[in-house]
Parts: C-alpha cells; structure tokens; sequence
C-alpha cells in the first residue's frame, strides 16, 4: 500500500443535504482470462477500464477473496468502507453463500474487525482497527454518519423466502460484536415478501432480533421498488451512507433505480480468474471440471469494461506498488440514463 492507508472515499452525493440514505457500492473483479496491465486513467484522465470481460465470482470458488488473492490494498479498502458507512447492504443469496457457518468456516459478518483479522493484515489489525475508529468519529462529528459504533447489517430478499440454505441461520441474524453488543441486522423486502419473513422470524425466535423493512407500492406488493429505499432507510433507521456489497445484478437494479451513485472497485489485473482456477489447490480432477466449465462459472461483472468507461467518472485511483490491485472510485450517475 506503498506505507500509506487508503485515504477517505469521496462522496459524489452528500446525505446532509438529500436528507437520504447514500448508496456505495463495492465489488472486487478480476479480467475472465487476460491479464491487463495497461495505465487505468487515460491521458484525458478517464478511467480506461480493460477491453476484457471482467469476472466478480466464480461458482464453486465464491467470494471476493478467492479473486483478491490476499491483497491487503482491497482488504483495508474493505475494512475502511464497513467502517465509514451507517450499513451494509447485501443480497439473501451472498448471504446464504458466505454469512452462515458451516463445518469449514464461521458465517461472515459485514463488519471492519473481519477484514482486518485476515493474515494480511493481522500484524497491523489493532491499529487499522483505530485508524477506522477515529475516521468513524471525524465523519460524525461532520454529521455525514449517525452515532452507530458499527454498521447494521441489511439482507435483501423481495421474495422474502429461503433458499436452499435459510439465510436467516446467517451469523449476523444472532451474533455478537467484540465488545458484546448485538449485531443490529434488519431484512429489506417487498410487502408480501416481508410477510413471509416474520412468519419465518416469529418461528426461529427472531422476531425480536431482525427487523423487517417493507418498500413497495400498493399496486405491486410483489415487487420491492428500490426507488422508495434511500428515503425508507433513512426515516426509519437514520441510515446515511450505506455499502452495498452486491454482485453485478443487484448493482445494476440499484443503478437503474437512481439509488447507486458510485461505485468502490478493486481491480485486480496480474492473472486472470482462468489462471486463478488453473493453479487453485485442489485435486486434479476438480480442477479439470471447473476449468470445463469455465464459461458457466465465472461471472461477469462487465462483459466488456468499456461499456461503462464513457458513461463514468473517476473520483479517486490508487494502486499497491506492485501495480496488482487497483482501487477505483467511480461517479456512476451519468449511467441512470442509459
């Protein structure tokens, strides 16, 4: 990180003055298979994003993680935006995929003391930890966050129903923070679906634990308008800044809603997810089944990058001295319009 801790991320929308709840997204993506290396910003200063198909998953080796590689660029860019957000958005799916524990691994929870317990940033944890702490402070004492010691944790679900793991087994539907205090974790679904949810709560006992927030209109109780989210969350919750830590779908809903107005991507570019999967510790014949498979597996974030590239704005670009992990901080309000 060439000794230096990411600096804040700069807001393109100001919660003081919309009086709404401000959306951030974050993703991590890493070119399907080639490698780029090219300069990010053009001569005229735009973000030159790779001609390539950008992957931000891929199926059977999920998460974030798996395509940073142990970066410790995107890992405190992580921990800093959990940090300086009221909440942290993510989809029922990433949910059932990450947040509930199994017998390999304890369930994820959205929160800065995670990425900074990773080994590449453990030695320096406790530091980071207070670094986020007083930039939490600075930014309330601005007004741009409300008093919240740690961000909630907001679940998506319009259908309101479980998949094929129940999301609501995640850890931070019944978890503790380090100092014993709840994790504050509400579910944000349509009217029918968010009838589904309470049955479900009252069942499991949770009713008392997660709160359900409801946003549709009355002529589609199916259907969750994400147009009706940012002033819902901040009436009711005082949510100011939220990091929506979705995929490539759920970014795209929000985006075509009006709701998402930039974008904190991590780029990164030495090898791509082909080459990822072609060296990834496991038996042979795995390997050679997800490599046959490539294609249905790997996710694209974007098909080809320069869809975006005239339609967005950079606001900030840093990168590690290695020149493998790129942070992006992109405007994305042109691309309502298109």
């Amino acid at each position: 990180m060439n000794g230096k801790p990411l600096p804040d991320f700069l807001l393109v929308e100001d919660p003081r003055q919309s009086q709404r709840a401000v959306f951030v997204g974050m993703v991590v993506v890493r070119p399907a298979v080639t490698a780029w290396a090219e300069p990010v910003l053009s001569a005229e200063g735009q973000p030159q994003l790779p001609p390539v198909a950008l992957c931000s998953n891929f199926a059977g080796l999920d998460g974030g993680a798996f395509l940073a590689q142990a970066s410790p660029l995107d890992a405190w860019r992580l921990a800093l935006q959990y940090g300086v957000a009221d909440a942290v958005l993510v989809g029922s799916r990433t949910v059932e995929r990450e947040g509930v524990s199994s017998a390999q691994r304890s369930g994820y929870r959205w929160q800065p003391y995670e990425p900074v317990a990773w080994p590449q940033l453990r030695e320096s944890g406790a530091a980071l930890l207070e670094i986020i702490a007083a930039t939490r402070r600075r930014w309330q004492d601005m007004g741009v966050l409300s008093s919240r010691r740690w961000p909630a944790q907001i679940i998506v679900s319009e259908s309101g129903s479980p998949g094929a793991i129940d999301w609501l087994q995640a850890e931070i539907c019944r978890a503790e923070h380090p100092d014993g205090s709840a994790v504050e974790t509400h579910v944000l679904s349509s009217t029918r679906g968010a009838s589904r949810v309470r049955e479900r709560l009252q069942q499991q006992g949770l009713e008392q634990r997660v709160r359900v927030l409801e946003a549709s209109s009355p002529e589609q109780p199916e259907h969750l308008d994400l147009r009706r989210v940012p002033e819902l969350l901040r009436r009711e919750l005082d949510l100011r800044i939220v990091n929506h830590d979705g995929g490539r779908t759920l970014h795209a809903a929000f985006v075509r809603a009006g709701v998402l107005s930039q974008l904190q991507l991590t780029l990164m570019r030495g090898a791509s997810v082909r080459d990822l999967v072609a060296a990834a510790p496991v038996d042979d014949l795995l390997r050679s089944r997800w490599l046959s498979e490539f294609e249905s597996r790997a996710q694209r974030y974007f098909s080809d990058a320069r869809e975006w590239s005239n339609h967005v704005r950079p606001l900030q670009v840093l990168d590690d001295e290695a020149g493998e992990t790129v942070v992006i901080g992109l405007d994305l309000r042109a691309l309502r319009e298109l």
